[in-house]
């Protein structure tokens, strides 16, 4: 039986946050981006969107070099920090495929598991 209530995406979730924590245009795309492949790949089936969404952000945040902590993405996705540390890992695993092919300068070699 088909569901009626109609999840968001953590896409749209991860553009969220990332306009709250005041991330330039370019990286709130890219935060969607990054939280849409990793939905549509598969890394992160099962996982709450909320979750995938700050773990984007926090990918996308490290990488750009504006660098926020897991407790202020956790308090603006009202998420444990544990929970999108957890997400993050998962993702992290796969950061090559989720990150590559973007205008603005994400440095891959930022991210520290």
């Amino acid at each position: 039986m088909p569901s009626r209530w109609k999840l968001t995406p953590a896409s749209e979730y991860a553009e969220q946050l990332a306009v709250i924590l005041k991330f330039p245009p370019l990286l709130q795309v890219a935060s969607k981006t990054v939280a849409r492949r990793a939905h549509d790949s598969g890394l992160v089936t099962g996982k709450n969107p909320m979750s995938v969404a700050a773990a984007a952000v926090y990918m996308v945040g490290v990488t750009a070099g504006c660098v926020k902590a897991f407790t202020e993405i956790s308090e603006v996705a009202s998420k444990k920090d544990v929970t999108i540390r957890n997400c993050y890992k998962v993702m992290y695993s796969h950061k090559h495929q989720l990150l590559s092919g973007f205008d603005c300068s994400l440095d891959i070699n930022r991210l520290i598991m």
